[in-house]
């Protein structure tokens, strides 16, 4: 089945194609993603980076959410190849910081809300201490939700809201299947190292 709408998130696949390649948690079952060389995500203060990244960098007060379409003929050969899956239809979006571009993960009220819960933390320095003060039953996204558990494991060193057989993301939900993905891999990475 075709996608309505194909379109290639070079920085989703990067991420996602970084982390599933350290990954010891179902090693052989998830297909990685094809490796998108990093000079070409755009800027660097997105919030898939925001997501993914363990190593964000102190001076990014602040995460963008906007993407826009790619000309194609700036596009590197290896994104072409990935977008000739669909010739006529498959469309390149990048992270802008301009106004034009669109929110096309939909992100809701309550991602922002988990969004800048986790930009806070990460910001959070050695000498000062970051509080986890939302409640989990209140938040309505998938996204949000799985954010929490993530804050809530290196935080609290809890995830009590994490019910292994129950996937909280949605079938077909790239962005918050493959955030899942990376949350129980930090959840299993977390059980491991408890036993040394």
């Amino acid at each position: 089945m075709v996608p309505e709408q194909p379109r290639l998130i070079p920085e989703l696949q990067f991420y996602a194609e970084s982390f599933m390649r350290k990954a010891k948690l179902n090693i052989n079952q998830p297909d990685i993603p094809v490796t998108i060389d990093r000079a070409f995500l755009g800027i660097d203060n997105s919030f898939i980076r925001l997501l993914f990244d363990e190593e964000w960098p102190m001076l990014y007060d602040h995460y963008t959410f906007l993407f826009t379409p790619v000309n194609r003929n700036y596009l590197p050969q290896d994104i072409l190849m990935r977008l000739m899956l669909y010739p006529t239809t498959g469309t390149c979006l990048l992270c802008t910081s301009d106004s034009t571009g669109g929110n096309v993960f939909n992100l809701q009220e309550d991602d922002y809300t988990m969004l800048d819960e986790l930009l806070k933390y990460k910001l959070t320095d050695s000498t000062s201490e970051y509080h986890l003060t939302i409640d989990y039953d209140s938040l309505t996204t998938d996204l949000s939700k799985l954010i929490y558990i993530y804050l809530d494991i290196k935080v609290n060193h809890s995830y009590q809201y994490y019910r292994e057989g129950n996937p909280i993301s949605k079938l077909g939900d790239i962005l918050t299947n493959v955030y899942e993905v990376f949350v129980g891999e930090f959840i299993f990475e977390y059980i491991s190292n408890l036993g040394t």
